[in-house]
């Protein structure tokens, strides 16, 4: 509910600062919940005037932006805008009245009334003039110090402008021209930015003239260029964006159309703008004011002009600015004319004068051609731009290039580079311009300058990384130049001769360095050419051949450079390579460095050079070799040993470094520079030596190989970045003096990069560190803030080797070379940081000495820059230093070494420079990790106090207050939890102090203590949270107060500002949330608190305030979802992720803020989307996006989105596919509209983080901005971004596939669901042709990567739909109507400009296709059939597929075609078409899929068995010799692991027709196919043993997903291999001597995990595998090896599954799960296994041991209900069949016997217990204790147990259940007549007596009891044949005693005249069986009974004939009761039981 009586609320406030508080809680509840407030609006509307009127409480900043934001959501109300004019004038009144002295008053009218004038426009526009007319009169009585007034005046009309700019008299705009060039000069930055807004605006919006000749645009751009002088980043971004638009709209008409829509604030330069720049795909320089070249020379003009670095830069981004309004089709159709002007830009005279001077205007031009122009290009726009690059630069260009010489080099540089990276971003897509680029390439290598042909070199290598094909062809073309003149050539009279040896040399070595991207295109025997000339080169130099010593001394160099450049890209190309030729290394290392040092003063000028250029290649190749062999597999050639020799060789380089004339070398500036032939000094190469030392010991591993060398490393290190500035004097040249951005001077000739990779690490990620303060703004642009701060610039030329090992292109300065002087240095620090802490005590004291007599050194031999280069230097060693400590490498050796490093870092705290306080705050916190004691702690802690509060200095307060906040992250909270709440009462205080800096550091220093405290710091979390609302609300932490100037020095700095303050609050309430945690959610009044600041933070305008705002939503949605209203949230940061918003971090984060939220649900991310077009955003982003994980994220939102909408609405996706896939490529310029709209949209739709971070301002975040609802997202999208769509349809399939709904793969049902809910009818059947289409494209367009995943595509539909029928053509597949896309897509594939992953791919998915099914019968003419077969032939001729592939690539595509033919002989066992199709060419591929399982035999062996055994097979053959085997192995392996066993699996398909095998492949050899079948088993059995966990588990069960750690490929390759093993053993083609000796054992034990592992299907094919052994080898098992392990293993089946049967968690997890037919399965699988084992010969000695087990386990079985159905008839057989066995045996035992009974017992307990029973289980626990008396009477023979089998069927017969009773009635009919067998032993009979003893009177009784039910249950004949069983053995008396109580029964019931029939039929059918013993028992009837005997037998011969009953012939005819041997012979009947016969 919202508070109506705040007013009386906050009079009863005491507090100035808790009124504000109040009244910003309120405003922002008031903003969150004004939905609900729509009835109260009037009233709130009246509150809030009073309010914003009154000056207590004072109307803050936060409050007026509330204020703002809540009168746009009130006045946008129907009702409430009537009053809006109102509002207006009162705000009005306010500013007119002068007695209003509070500033705060005013400045929140002034807000409020330019924030209603421009949202609501022309509703207010009439009243503009008198607003107008009041904001000059505030702006003219403002003073130069009221900065907070002025800036809200100037960006309170910049609002106006946009919103009334067609109001604008000309009085007003000329008053507002006017302070705008003023304020372009003001000494405020702050200022600044705003009158740049406010002249954009003011053109953009108003009626002011246009400039409309060039002087016109000169007076504008004049006093912008001065404004670009002395300021920040901001302030030039602003500048930028003005001078952007005036010339941009140089090109317009001179009459345009005005602005039709108001647009937001501070709209990014290249977003939707009302005036914006027509594009066009023409040229349109006739319609503008100026041409295209006088608008560019009129800024290349000021840039000449200038000699300020950062007014250049300003420059910079003015261009930037300028082409982002222009738009991409401007930018495409006069890309000639762009790149023109840039190129005489870098070529000008003026600024080549020096080579730092060419390479600093070199990368200032490549940032606006790559991170500008570049970016915003499109797909077809970059192939265009690499076509006019190479047609108009590279082609015209020769060796001879007249006039242009001096400036060429720079210009081809430039043009170099683009190219390389326009071929990084296009990747395959460049192939269409591949021709004509590789022959301008070719001919740029005769250009004489070392940076065009460094350059040269890399963009050949990024050629061939995109290319790969190019590899092998450039190769041979370089191999070949360089043979023909390097190793001849012996005098030289030019020295471009060599420079363009050493040119072929450097591109040879770059083509070759990519071949470790694409080893498989590599070919090797051109790599032995390359390595036998890099040795002869090294020969060749050592041996002079003419009597001229400087010749041959530049021919050396030539020859020594080429060789140790080729050298060192061949050791980047790894172990499988390079072991070759590791001994020849050695032998070409060890020259190189001589143990005893050669005679300086011997050595001269020449051999000095030679020497170090030798020495330089040398220790380049070594460090190279360490870097790129230490292998993970085993393969490390990087072994102990081999260090050690490299070690030595290390130790002499060392001693040379370190000797006399070297140091001079190094630190003496009186010598002459020796040229090289490439242009080096001799300093310059001493250090290149050094450095590469230094980094060749930093990679040796483990350090104590070269511990004898400690010493001298730590000092030789030490005076390389802290040289005595006693001994070395200031050799700094005036121009490597650079002013950093803090105003500092600094040396640049010696100051380590590391500082700055440092900063820029802590920006790239989320990093808690003192170091981290100084990214806290501004990040973005730290591209180009580089250029103007004390760095030095990256370039490729200074270290040419570098580039070759590494993996990617370099592209940004963070990885290119610096020069080598700054190199050495940072190598210094790295090797003394790993150092240092291992030394002793006495070592690191005496380092730390000379740090601090550096550190203090006060003399005047060196500058203050180069004492700062050396400060900073020292700091990063001893930070180093501590983090390999900290990384657990050596320690601090004593006191007095922690001593010493606190107080050099306490020293530096006070530091005017803040990368030194930072530094040394970062180091305090380290050390005090590394040395946790409570005395240093105490120690260091009470000096930072003490130094706060004696010392009042900012820089010193705000140093100390970082240092405390390091100290808390790195010593951790329970070391300073004592310390804790004092280290918050000094930063409370000190955030409060007034000072920008001290509050400022103080901030993050509080955020990293609560970062670091977590719940500790629960206590505080309430007064600090309302500590920064208050500050928050204070003018003195207002980014306009005090004033932003710029410093006496001339440089702006912004630390000093607080514009980093707001940031710092957010980062603040991060971790207050992250401390209260779930509290937060139950906490109503801290939640408030929260969301208050969160609600500020999310509307400001600094963009990095927003960002730490979105980082907070993350927090929120973790501990507070319910409190987060995501309708308005994910619609936030959609906007967030526009193109309009153009900071980096506010996109990174998000996206991140996005993922977190798809995964919690993203069926609510998707309701809640603007327009539903939150996909299509994401899939724009990825076009753009750099950062791969924030890529990663990306696609990880999509995935959750697709996977949620994929069953229910795959239309949605597939069509947003589509309309993907036909935007791609050159869609976007020829899609844009001619209109402004469509030109800004086109523009919006390429703004691109990197390039837009340094020209645009910042977008509003407000969420009311008209211009930011309800925008269409335009999608252009480029390959990578369509290739990823592709994979997303790949996954729709998947989705849709596991979700199990049948309908969307059934076509019929599919139709009646249309029919019948058409709502509900999109279902992917529907759409399969769109998916055909989709892969049809993609797979035929020129991109290979899309080709790529359009088959793959292909081959998933195959897969998915080849089983699905067409209802409207019977027996057709649904598919077979698309065969001819199908055809379509796969014929490019095979042509012969297709690639070979492209082929090797194509043949798969044919095969998949032809065996499919999807077509019955195959033509031969079929096309796709044809390319199939004709891949085959050249399979057998040997012949290349494609031209000019390597040897690697034709054995990949030969497996690939050998498989494609496996998987049709595999779908030839299912279908005629593919049988017909194979059986031709059985014989061919037969051997050749032999070859290809033994070839992947070779890929298991050992390699140097391999290599004995090949050296064996080709001593006759010579060059056949391969040299690379292991290479070949490796680079073959994943093309063997792709397809080897689906060629295993068609081989064992051929098993069961060995004699096709035998007679064409093995020479009728049985041995060799016996070898083959080993070698076949083997690999099954390997390959399964390497898989991990199943990828199920044991069970079938509701596991979750990510439990399982094996993918479904993994599963099929395990059950396919398991297939094959199967396969092979049925075949028995291996003899069971192979498994002897433990290989059957070792086998049971793979078998064993896996059973403990794998899903049930994978458990029954294991437990198959053993079944099928004892089968076909029951002949050959004579030992136990391995048996008692494979019957251990069938047991735990059943262990795992029977939770009684053992304590086994597995079993214990599914007791209570219903049995599933795979349990089933497997189950009657291993009962069978186990009958086989126990009936072996193996097991007859071991019974006593086994049979117990497997009848307490058969006992289980039959007494669980999961298993009664479907297990128990199975266990039935098996007893019965274990039995027989056991019975056969010559002698029993008493332990089987006792366990037999045991388990009958049990199952009678069971039966006994039959009122709780369930009724399956009694009927298999009886059945199967008759099964087992009956089959085996001697090993169950028990009178007890007897007797208890009779009472329990006594109790199953009286029980009164029907079905109990039948069954109990069949048992005893079997057990009675056991002994009446002729064949029965004394023990059956005297069983059979019992229970005819004990169960006839049972029978008896029951027939007298139930008589009539048993005839109406048709169990009465049953009954009367049991009870006259006896009389076929008893006595004539006992005969006449069963029929005299048969006959009388009739009599008894006489309503039963079924039981008449029954009885005398029987005893007519006793009768006429024995006929003299029924005479003389008539004798013995009393004449009642005798004539009751003859009357029934009348009764029963004079009844006619019938049918047997129902009943009788389901139940009574058990089968014959006698079996007659003659007339008067009687045989004991047979009784077979019809349920046991399916047993």
């Amino acid at each position: 509910m919202i508070d109506m009586d705040i007013e009386a609320a906050l009079a009863a406030t005491d507090s100035p600062e808790k009124k504000e508080q109040q009244l910003f809680q309120w405003l922002a509840s008031l903003e969150r919940a004004h939905a609900e407030a729509s009835a109260d609006i009037p009233a709130l509307v009246k509150i809030i005037a009073r309010l914003s009127a009154s000056s207590s409480p004072r109307p803050s900043k936060p409050i007026t932006r509330a204020f703002t934001r809540i009168l746009k959501l009130f006045y946008s109300n129907g009702e409430a805008a009537r009053s809006l004019s109102d509002a207006v004038a009162a705000f009005q009144n306010i500013l007119a009245q002068k007695k209003i002295e509070c500033l705060a008053v005013r400045l929140n009218a002034i807000a409020c009334l330019a924030a209603l004038t421009e949202f609501f426009g022309s509703k207010v526009s009439y009243m503009f003039a008198e607003t107008a007319t009041l904001l000059i009169k505030q702006l003219k009585g403002a003073r130069d110090s009221e900065i907070a007034l002025r800036h809200e005046v100037l960006i309170a009309f910049s609002g106006c402008l946009k919103g009334v700019g067609k109001s604008v008299n000309e009085l007003v705009w000329k008053d507002l021209l006017k302070y705008g060039k003023l304020g372009l000069t003001d000494k405020s930055a702050l200022i600044r930015v705003d009158a740049a807004q406010l002249l954009e605006c003011l053109y953009r919006y108003s009626p002011i003239p246009r400039p409309a000749k060039p002087d016109d645009f000169d007076a504008l751009l004049i006093p912008s260029l001065k404004g670009l002088e002395g300021t920040n980043y901001s302030a030039r971004s602003s500048v930028a964006n003005f001078v952007g638009y005036i010339l941009a709209s140089s090109q317009q008409k001179l009459v345009v159309a005005e602005p039709k829509t108001p647009i937001a604030k501070n709209a990014s330069v290249g977003g939707s703008k009302g005036a914006a720049i027509p594009s066009s795909n023409a040229n349109i320089e006739d319609e503008g004011v100026l041409s295209v070249e006088d608008m560019l020379n009129a800024l290349q003009a000021l840039f000449t002009k200038s000699t300020s670095k950062e007014v250049r830069l300003g420059l910079i981004q003015c261009y930037s600015a300028l082409f982002h309004e222009l738009g991409r089709s401007f930018v495409e159709s006069n890309y000639v004319r762009i790149v023109k002007h840039l190129t005489s830009l870098v070529g000008n005279p003026k600024f080549t004068a020096t080579d730092a001077d060419g390479i600093y205007h070199r990368t200032l031009c490549s940032i606006i051609l790559r991170n500008v122009v570049g970016k915003m290009l499109s797909e077809s726009g970059q192939i265009s731009a690499l076509k006019d690059l190479e047609a108009g630069w590279l082609k015209k260009w020769s060796s001879l290039f007249g006039p242009e010489a001096p400036s060429s080099k720079w210009v081809l540089t430039f043009i170099l580079d683009e190219i390389t990276a326009l071929l990084t971003d296009l990747g395959s897509a460049s192939s269409v311009v591949s021709d004509a680029l590789v022959e301008s390439l070719f001919n740029l290598l005769q250009f004489p300058s070392w940076s065009v042909n460094a350059s040269l070199s890399c963009c050949m290598k990024q050629f061939c990384v995109t290319n790969p094909k190019a590899i092998g062809t450039y190769t041979d073309r370089l191999v070949e130049m360089l043979q023909k003149d390097a190793l001849t050539v012996t005098s030289v009279e030019k020295a471009e001769v060599l420079e363009r040896l050493v040119g072929y040399g450097n591109a040879l070595s770059a083509v070759i360095s990519s071949a470790r991207v694409h080893p498989i295109h590599a070919s090797f025997e051109s790599l032995a050419v390359v390595f036998g000339i890099s040795t002869q080169l090294v020969k060749a130099a050592t041996t002079p051949t003419t009597s001229n010593a400087a010749k041959d001394t530049k021919i050396a160099c030539t020859q020594i450079q080429i060789a140790w450049s080729l050298l060192t890209a061949m050791t980047t190309l790894g172990p499988s390579i390079m072991s070759v030729h590791m001994s020849q290394l050695l032998l070409l290392w060890k020259p190189v460095f001589p143990k005893l040092l050669p005679k300086e003063s011997s050595e001269n000028e020449s051999q000095l050079l030679l020497s170090l250029v030798t020495r330089d290649g040398a220790l380049a190749s070594i460090h190279a070799f360490l870097e790129f062999n230490c292998g993970k597999d085993g393969g490390a050639l990087v072994t102990v040993d081999v260090v050690k020799r490299i070690v030595v060789l290390l130790n002499n380089a060392l001693s040379i470094s370190t000797s006399v004339r070297a140091l001079n070398a190094v630190n003496g500036s009186g010598a002459a520079a020796v040229q090289t032939p490439s242009q080096k000094r001799v300093q310059e190469l001493e250090l290149s030596v050094r450095k590469r030392l230094f980094d060749c010991f930093t990679r040796i591993r483990p350090l104590e190989t070269f511990d004898a060398s400690y010493v001298l490393l730590t000092k030789t290190s030490a005076s390389m970045f802290a040289p005595d500035h006693e001994l070395y004097s200031d050799k700094a040249v005036p121009s490597g003096v650079a002013t950093d951005k803090y105003g500092s001077h600094v040396d640049l000739s010696i100051l380590t990069s590391l500082v700055w990779k440092e900063i820029e690490e802590c920006g790239n990620k989320e990093n808690r560190s003192g170091v981290a303060i100084l990214t806290l703004r501004e990040f973005d642009a730290r591209r180009v803030e580089q250029m103007i701060e004390a760095r030095v610039i990256g370039c490729l030329e200074y270290d040419f080797l570098a580039m070759l090992t590494q993996d990617v292109v370099p592209g940004m300065q963070s990885t290119l070379s610096l020069p080598i002087s700054v190199d050495a240095v940072d190598a210094s620090i790295k090797i003394f940081g790993l150092l240092f802490p291992i030394q002793p005590a006495v070592h690191q004291e005496a380092a730390l000495e000379q740090f601090s007599k550096c550190l203090k050194y006060a003399g005047t031999k060196v500058s203050a820059g180069r004492k700062l280069a050396v400060q900073l230097n020292i700091f990063m060693a001893l930070m180093y230093a501590l983090k390999s400590i900290v990384g657990k490498t050596g320690s601090l050796a004593s006191e007095k070494a922690s001593a010493g490093i606190r107080d050099i870092a306490l020293e530096a705290l006070a530091s005017p420079n803040a990368q030194l306080r930072a530094l040394a705050s970062e180091i305090l916190g380290l050390v005090a990790r590394v040395d946790t004691s409570g005395t240093f702690v105490n120690q260091l802690l009470q000096s930072l106090v003490d130094q706060i509060v004696n010392n009042r200095e900012p820089d010193s307060r705000a140093g100390c207050a970082l240092a405390l906040g390091c100290i808390h992250v790195n010593a951790g909270s329970m070391t300073m939890g004592t310390h804790l709440k004092t280290s918050i009462g000094i930063l409370h205080s000190l955030i409060s102090d007034a000072h920008p800096l001290v509050h400022t550091w103080a901030l993050y220093a509080l955020w990293l203590t609560i970062e670091s405290s977590s719940l500790s710091f629960g206590p505080y979390v309430s007064a600090t949270l309302s500590l920064v609302i208050k500050l928050a609300m204070s003018d003195s932490h207002d980014p306009s107060f005090p004033p932003s100037t710029v410093s006496a020095g001339g440089t702006y700095n912004f630390m000093e500002n607080n514009s980093a303050v707001f940031p710092c609050f957010g980062r603040i309430l991060h971790a207050l949330v992250g401390v209260l945690g779930p509290e937060l959610a139950s906490s109503t009044r801290m939640r408030e608190l929260c969301f208050s600041l969160f609600e500020g933070l999310k509307h400001d305008t600094d963009p990095y305030v927003v960002v730490e705002a979105i980082r907070c939503i993350q927090q929120f949605i973790m501990f507070a979802p319910q409190h987060v209203d995501l309708p308005t949230l994910i619609p936030f940061l959609q906007e967030q992720i526009s193109p309009r918003v153009n900071v980096h971090l506010i996109k990174t984060s998000a996206i991140t803020c996005l993922y977190q939220l798809t995964q919690r649900d993203a069926g609510l991310v998707l309701n809640a989307a603007t327009n539903l077009q939150l996909e299509e955003q994401c899939f724009s982003l990825l076009d753009t996006e750099v950062d791969e994980h924030v890529r990663a994220e990306l696609r990880d939102i999509l995935n959750n989105l697709l996977k949620h909408v994929a069953v229910d609405h795959p239309s949605r996706w597939i069509d947003l596919c589509k309309n993907i896939l036909a935007r791609g490529g050159g869609g976007g310029s020829s899609s844009v509209s001619k209109t402004t709209a469509g030109a800004s949209s086109s523009r919006n739709e390429d703004d691109d983080d990197e390039g837009a971070g340094m020209s645009k301002k910042d977008a509003p975040k407000g969420s009311l901005d008209k211009s930011k609802v309800h925008e269409a997202v335009v999608l252009v999208p480029r390959w990578r971004t369509q290739s990823f769509c592709i994979s997303c349809m790949r996954n729709l399939i998947r989705y849709i596939l596991d979700s199990g709904v049948t309908e969307h793969m059934n076509l019929a049902a599919a139709r009646q669901i249309q029919v019948e809910t058409p709502d509900d009818a999109d279902l992917l059947i529907f759409r399969l042709a769109d998916l055909i289409a989709i892969s049809f494209n993609s797979a035929t367009m020129p991109v290979k990567d899309l080709q790529i995943q359009g088959l793959y595509l292909l081959q998933d539909i195959i897969n998915k739909f080849a089983g699905i029928s067409d209802p409207d053509f019977e027996g057709h597949a649904l598919l077979e109507q698309y065969q001819a896309q199908i055809t379509a897509a796969l014929t490019p594939a095979f042509s012969a400009e297709s690639s070979s992953e492209l082929m090797s791919l194509a043949t798969v998915v044919a095969g998949t296709y032809i065996g499919s099914g999807i077509i019955k019968e195959f033509h031969p003419s079929d096309r796709v059939l044809r390319l199939l077969g004709g891949a085959l032939d050249s399979c057998k001729a040997g012949d290349s597929f494609l031209p000019s592939i390597s040897t690697n690539e034709k054995e990949m595509l030969r497996l690939s075609v050998l498989t494609s033919w496996a998987k049709l002989q595999l779908s030839s066992l299912k279908f005629q078409g593919s049988n017909r199709i194979i059986k031709d060419r059985v014989d061919v591929l037969s051997k050749l899929w032999v070859g290809c399982i033994q070839g992947t035999a070779e890929q298991k062996v050992d390699l140097s068995l391999l290599l004995r055994f090949k050296q064996r097979l080709q001593e006759n053959e010579g060059a056949k010799n391969e040299i690379y085997l292991a290479a070949t192995r490796e680079v073959l392996a994943p093309s063997y692991k792709r397809c080897w066993l689906t060629i295993l699996q068609a081989v064992c398909s051929l098993l069961p027709q060995r004699d096709i095998l035998l007679s064409r492949v093995f020479e009728n050899s049985a041995e060799k196919l016996q070898n083959f079948a080993v070698v076949m088993l083997s690999l099954a059995i390997e390959s399964i043993s390497m898989f991990g966990l199943g990828k199920k588990d044991s069970v079938e069960s509701s596991g979750k997903e990510e439990t399982k750690v094996i993918d479904d490929s993994e599963q099929e390759t395990m059950d396919g291999c398991l297939i094959c093993i199967g396969q092979i053993v049925a075949a028995k083609i291996i003899p069971w001597r192979y498994f002897e000796n433990g290989g059957f054992a070792d086998m049971i034990l793979v078998f064993d995990r896996l059973i403990q592992t794998e899903n049930l299907a994978t458990q029954t094919l294991v437990i198959d595998i053993i079944k099928g052994i004892f089968v076909a080898y029951s002949d050959s098992i004579s030992s136990d090896e391995g048996h008692s392990l494979a019957f251990k293993l069938i047991l735990n089946v059943f262990f795992f599954h029977i939770s009684n049967l053992s304590s086994n968690p597995t079993a214990a997890m599914t007791a209570f799960r219903p049995s599933t037919p795979a349990i089933a399965s497997l189950f009657l699988s291993a009962l069978d296994a186990i009958t086989l084992i126990i009936r072996s010969k193996v097991f007859e000695g071991k019974a006593e041991q086994v049979t117990s087990l497997v009848f307490f386990i058969f006992t289980a079985i039959l007494a669980s209900d999961k298993f009664a159905a479907d297990v128990a008839p199975k266990v039935l057989a098996a007893t019965k069949s274990i039995l027989e066995s056991l019975a056969d045996r010559p002698s029993q035992s008493p332990t089987t016997a006792s366990a037999v009974k045991a388990s009958l017992s049990t199952l009678l307990d069971t039966c006994q217990d039959w009122p709780n029973a369930d009724p399956a289980v009694l009927k298999n626990s009886i059945l199967g204790v008759t099964l087992a008396i009956t089959t085996s009477p001697e090993i169950c023979a028990s009178n007890e147990l007897f007797e208890k089998v009779s009472h329990t069927l006594f109790l199953l017969i009286s029980s009164g259940n029907d079905q109990l009773a039948r069954i109990a009635i069949q048992c005893s009919r079997s057990l009675i007549s056991l002994g009446l067998k002729e064949s029965a032993s004394d023990v059956a009979r005297n069983a059979g007596a019992i229970f005819t003893r004990t169960l006839l009177p049972v029978m008896y009784c029951y027939i007298l009891e139930s008589l009539p039910n048993l005839a109406a249950n048709g169990l009465l004949d049953d009954v009367v044949k049991i009870i006259l069983l006896p009389s076929f053995g008893s006595s004539v008396p006992a005969l006449s005693l069963i029929v005299s109580v048969l006959v009388r029964i009739p009599a008894t019931e006489p309503n039963v005249p079924e039981a008449h029939k029954v009885i005398f039929t029987n005893l007519l059918q006793i009768a006429s069986q024995q006929q003299t013993k029924f005479r003389e028992m008539m004798v013995h009837l009393t004449p009642e009974a005798r004539v009751a005997l003859e009357n029934g037998f009348k009764s029963v011969l004079s009844a006619p004939p019938s049918a047997a009953s129902p009943q009788q012939q389901q139940f009574g005819s058990g089968g014959d009761v006698t079996d007659q041997a003659g007339d008067d012979s009687v045989a004991a009947p047979k009784i077979q039981l019809k349920m046991f016969g399916a047993f």
